[in-house]
């Protein structure tokens, strides 16, 4: 894909997530500095407080997980 292109990343619902659920995103590409990599939780659901967590450094990564309500960043 495109690596000058900025990404959105839509988390599920947490509740159908469920308790537990990880997903790992990274920027495999090295070239995230010139663009950013956007994680949004679903509706009003929160990462960390946030709406949503961005990830704006070369090979930069998170790994995001579920408590069943919401989404926190490891």
């Amino acid at each position: 894909s495109d690596a000058g292109v900025a990404r959105t990343i839509n988390l599920p619902k947490a509740s159908l997530a469920g308790f537990g659920k990880v997903y790992i995103v990274k920027d495999s590409s090295g070239s995230i500095s010139s663009t950013t990599i956007t994680i949004d939780a679903d509706g009003t659901e929160l990462i960390n407080g946030d709406t949503t967590y961005v990830i704006s450094t070369n090979f930069g990564s998170v790994g995001i997980y579920c408590d069943g309500a919401n989404w926190f960043s490891v």
